[in-house]
């Protein structure tokens, strides 16, 4: 059986792990594996305010 395994280093990942600790940002990662979207098109399609979205985009990308 062909098992995924993910490994990880809570030191060297602190910041990807913290990427990925809130529902929003997942629901936006989520969104962005269908293509690019800007942070428009992300406030309609998941029904959070524009401030929200954006916050949390650029949580994102700082978190690589």
């Amino acid at each position: 059986m062909d098992e995924n395994i993910l490994v990880v280093d809570p030191v060297r990942d602190i910041a990807v792990l913290r990427g990925l600790a809130s529902e929003t940002r997942v629901r936006i990662l989520q969104l962005l594996r269908d293509g690019a979207r800007n942070v428009n098109e992300i406030t309609r399609e998941i029904g959070l305010p524009q401030s929200t979205v954006a916050t949390n985009v650029l949580q994102l990308e700082r978190a690589g």
